[in-house]
This record gives C-alpha cells, structure tokens and sequence, in this order.
C-alpha cells in the first residue's frame, strides 16, 4: 500500500505552501540566498524556483510593476503578498500566503528569520499597506 500522494495529485499551489516550510527557522541575511541566510525576496524566488524553472528573480519592489504578474483584490494560498515600503524607505517586504482565511504568510523578516506569521493582525495588519499578486504562470 503506498503511503504518499503522488505529486501530480497535488496542486502547484500546495506544493510551493509545502517546499515553503522546508525553509522554516532560516535566519534572516540582507542579500542572502541559501539556507544559511536569506532575504524576503531570496526566499519568494527559491520556493518558487524549484517548482517552476521560469520564475524570475526580482527585488522586492519590482514586483507591482512585473508583466508576470497581476495585482489581485484578494489572495489564494502561494500568491504573494507585498508590503510597499514606507516614505523615507526603499525595501518593501514581499512573502507567501499561506491561508487567506485565516491571514497567514510565510516569509522572511528581519526580526523571525522565516517563520509563519499573520497579516491581519499587529505589526503586519497595522499600518503598512498590502497588495496581492499572483503569478500569471502557477496553475491552480
């Protein structure tokens, strides 16, 4: 009796929420991209990349202007959520949506290093303003 899920039963966007958790307590580097130490957009780039060769790597703040992505009113689980940066700032913050209805993401902060966190609620839900963006190529 087989005891997994064959992955072509699984949805793409499950597998990116899935291969996201590989890189759960990573600490948090400015620039960096291995499990050593990794940014937010390191971090969107490699869960998506090893799903989808053709994911491009972009800074946090090019996303809202990527053809290969559409801004959406509200999210699905492996969408993006984007954090513009405030006045005076240049960073932005960009992580994956985990679960819409329960306003979870996961990504990498500065202070957590990757860890699951909520958007609805605190620092994340206060005062900066979100967008959410889907990646034109993921199948759902």
């Amino acid at each position: 009796m087989q005891t997994t899920i064959p992955v072509s039963f699984v949805s793409p966007r499950s597998l990116i929420i899935m291969d996201s958790y590989e890189w759960l307590d990573t600490k948090y580097l400015f620039g960096g991209d291995s499990k050593m130490g990794i940014d937010c957009s390191h971090f969107v780039y490699e869960v998506f990349h090893k799903r989808i060769p053709t994911y491009p790597y972009l800074t946090t703040t090019e996303y809202p202007t990527s053809a290969r992505f559409k801004q959406v009113p509200e999210p699905a689980p492996a969408d993006l959520i984007y954090w513009a940066p405030p006045a005076g700032d240049s960073s932005g913050h960009i992580a994956i949506v985990i679960d819409p209805d329960e306003g979870t993401f996961i990504g990498a902060q500065s202070s957590t290093g990757v860890a699951i966190a909520n958007y609805t609620t605190s620092y994340w839900g206060g005062h900066l303003r979100r967008q959410y963006f889907r990646f034109k190529e993921l199948v759902l």
